[in-house]
């Protein structure tokens, strides 16, 4: 008998736990992630290095372009690769 109330409880306090998780990020304001980014974005947004993010593309893991068609122009990476590559 204890053991079950023990389980009635357990799965209570899970149940409120998650409407609380639910509720705070019902809260939480949506931030659209953007398509591409700077190599210094990508750094302030995930903590990856220009390095790191260079060997990260020639392995291909992300894509990466140019913004403009100028030689000089700064390059872009793909945020959704970067995640993915996170994710693994």
């Amino acid at each position: 008998m204890l053991n079950e109330v023990e389980k009635t409880l357990t799965a209570a306090r899970e149940l409120t736990t998650a409407l609380e998780t639910e509720r705070v990020l019902k809260a939480l304001p949506l931030v659209p992630m953007p398509i591409w980014g700077t190599a210094q974005r990508v750094e302030e947004m995930f903590g990856i290095p220009k390095t790191s993010l260079r060997r990260l593309v020639n392995e291909g893991y992300v894509r990466c372009r140019k913004l403009f068609a100028e030689k000089q122009s700064r390059s872009v990476f793909r945020i959704a690769d970067i995640e993915e590559y996170l994710e693994a």
